[in-house]
């Protein structure tokens, strides 16, 4: 079997499409037995990036009436990339100062994220993510950027964290080169994800709050249980990223986003808002 996860991921997305194609399904039918929508079935067959969960794969076999050996070789490559190999992958394209954030967010019990006006790697669908990195939809994935920004596994955790993220109302007129159709593909994706973690928590900053200057982004990390692994804030710049450790570096940041969430609309009005401007974008 092949070893790095570009690799295993190809061709796993080949051995569903090979078998799609035997079975005589368009993607779209093979969309509607699966419970999903054709542009997703085109990812699974031809993005790297996309992982895919056990459940998924399983319909995806059933469905296809894959041959046991095939299954077996799908599901093999399955539990390598979702091991190792991806996390190895993940790793070494990402800049060093970001791959101890990385491995914190998978086990964190607490997140408190403030991006003021960008929307994280965490938050962007696909669409966003592109157009923000000037990325032609037609192109090959930017392995480096995509995997700094693909965090999204931390939504897929058995015990998920409290994660706690407040940006500024100005993230949502900034569209990503100037496309409207990008602006409702990425507002529509961070609703379906509130609906799908309610322990996920999105608030905005009002333009009219009394917020004399917007911070630096900053996280802080809470972590239960695990001794070896201390709390800590993190701040990066376009040069490094910075951990603090100390209590009153700590307490600092935590007086900082203790106001900022004073400042922020609540959960519903949040949603509210971000309705309100999907409506608005799909009437420009």
């Amino acid at each position: 079997m092949t070893s790095s996860y570009p690799s295993q991921r190809k061709r796993l997305g080949e051995l569903v499409r090979d078998a799609r194609i035997r079975k005589g399904y368009s993607q779209e039918d093979l969309g509607k037995r699966i419970g999903c929508k054709q542009p997703k079935v085109n990812k699974i067959e031809t993005k790297l990036d996309l992982m895919i969960k056990s459940s998924g794969l399983d319909k995806i076999i059933s469905e296809l009436d894959v041959a046991p050996a095939i299954a077996a070789e799908m599901r093999e490559l399955l539990d390598s990339i979702q091991g190792v190999a991806y996390l190895t992958y993940r790793r070494a394209m990402v800049q060093p100062w970001f791959r101890q954030y990385l491995d914190a967010e998978r086990v964190a019990a607490r997140i408190y994220d403030w991006t003021g006006e960008r929307i994280s790697g965490l938050l962007q669908s696909e669409a966003f993510m592109l157009a923000v990195h000037g990325l032609d939809g037609h192109c090959d994935v930017n392995a480096h950027v995509k995997s700094r920004l693909d965090r999204k596994s931390v939504f897929d955790r058995e015990s998920p964290p409290d994660y706690q993220i407040i940006l500024s109302e100005g993230a949502f007129h900034r569209q990503a080169r100037g496309s409207v159709q990008v602006m409702i593909d990425e507002i529509e994706y961070l609703l379906s994800l509130l609906d799908d973690h309610p322990w996920l928590s999105v608030r905005v900053i009002p333009f009219q709050a009394p917020l004399r200057f917007s911070p630096p982004d900053f996280t802080i990390m809470e972590f239960d249980g695990d001794k070896s692994i201390k709390d800590f804030a993190y701040s990066e710049s376009p040069l490094k990223g910075s951990y603090y450790e100390k209590y009153e570096d700590r307490a600092a940041c935590r007086k900082l986003w203790d106001d900022l969430e004073h400042m922020a609309w609540d959960a519903t009005d949040s949603r509210d808002f971000l309705e309100k401007k999907l409506r608005w974008y799909r009437e420009a």
